[in-house]
């Protein structure tokens, strides 16, 4: 049986810290600002105020969470900012943040996950919490999505992390959470639930209905919007050639569309990348290194950036920003590799496909390109 530990001593809490740098920095290659590289640490001030929940297997550390209370904690002003806390005018105790979310590699796919979430679910219930605050990777948004967390309000770009999708939980909308197939629905359902925070959340946050409903839809809604695009005269999604429709749902299920605005990056050189993107409508515009040159493409609806992230765990050489409005399909790595396990054949001409996408953007197009050209500059 899994038990989940609140970390409540200083031995507790540094064993939390070193883990944290083994998965943050030594595996994902991460540059936390507030990463101790001498102790090999990476803790930060809103541990000091935090509820630190972690889960061992023969005396390691295999998972944890940090959970912070607004009535304990103060959050610094662009994460406040950001996740729009003042429009929330309940009381602080009922506001709180979960962050820090990390499970060891092998234990990814494992009971492990739900055991620590459910438990941080369970005893912000029993403080009378409504809301749960997060902000993720895009990648991330269906694994949250899952839980009942939900999208409200604009992205942002955070220097250690990148791209980041806020969300938020709204604890008592045992609807929401049973439509969702949330694993804390069997724990909600068992709590006395009112309506009211839900209700004040819709009226808010009405945007939320509005678009980000339309994009956690059933994945079947989703196929059947985009399909006729992939299929109309002209317009093909060449990472989906030659792949069945149960595969491509396979793949779908895993994964999120989300939009963006023109002028925001969307990845920067040197971000750790987890996910491949197809952009079904608007302009992407991405930079990459080539040597010494910085080489600018312009995708259109239904071609890919990203894909490097399927290949290597080194950080990403795309710069990309959204030329237009845009959505894109997000399809996170983990997602690939488990519709790899079960279709494995049909999944190699997805990686062939891959391929194409990756060689279309880096290889020189040899019809244009000036050999002679290329040394003189190389000679010179």
């Amino acid at each position: 049986m899994t038990t989940v530990n609140i970390a409540t001593t200083s031995e507790e809490k540094q064993q939390i810290y070193r883990f944290r740098y083994q998965v943050y920095v030594e595996e994902m290659r991460k540059k936390p600002k507030a990463a101790n590289h001498t102790a090999r640490i990476l803790t930060d001030p809103l541990d000091e105020t935090s509820i630190l929940l972690y889960v061992t297997h023969a005396d390691e550390i295999i998972a944890t969470l940090r959970r912070n209370f607004l009535d304990a904690s103060k959050l610094p002003e662009t994460i406040q900012e950001k996740l729009s806390i003042a429009d929330f005018t309940h009381p602080k105790h009922q506001l709180s943040i979960s962050t820090r979310l990390m499970i060891a590699p092998q234990w990814r796919r494992s009971v492990m996950v739900g055991a620590i979430v459910a438990e941080a679910y369970r005893q912000g219930r029993e403080r009378d919490l409504q809301f749960d605050f997060v902000h993720c990777a895009p990648w991330l948004v269906p694994f949250y999505e899952n839980l009942g967390y939900r999208r409200y309000t604009d992205h942002f770009l955070d220097s250690d992390t990148g791209l980041q999708i806020p969300m938020i939980l709204v604890m008592e909308d045992v609807e929401h959470l049973r439509t969702v197939r949330s694993p804390f629905y069997r724990l909600a359902r068992k709590q006395k639930n009112t309506p009211l925070a839900r209700d004040w959340f819709l009226e808010h946050f009405p945007q939320q209905q509005r678009f980000f409903n339309h994009c956690t839809h059933s994945i079947e809604e989703i196929w059947q919007f985009w399909r006729p695009q992939f299929q109309s005269p002209g317009q093909t999604a060449p990472i989906f050639e030659g792949i069945g429709d149960d595969t491509v749902a396979q793949l779908l299920k895993g994964s999120t569309v989300h939009p963006v605005k023109a002028g925001d990056t969307i990845l920067q050189i040197g971000d750790i990348s987890n996910a491949l993107f197809l952009l079904l409508e608007g302009a992407i515009e991405v930079n990459y290194l080539a040597g010494t040159s910085c080489i600018s493409t312009e995708l259109k609806p239904f071609q890919t950036f990203g894909e490097a992230a399927l290949c290597t765990t080194l950080p990403s050489p795309e710069q990309v920003v959204a030329k237009t409005n845009a959505h894109l399909l997000i399809i996170p790595k983990p997602t690939i590799m488990k519709v790899m396990k079960t279709s494995p054949s049909t999944m190699c001409q997805f990686f062939l496909n891959v391929s194409r996408s990756l060689g279309d953007k880096y290889v020189p197009n040899v019809e244009t390109f000036d050999l002679a050209a290329s040394l003189a500059v190389k000679a010179a």
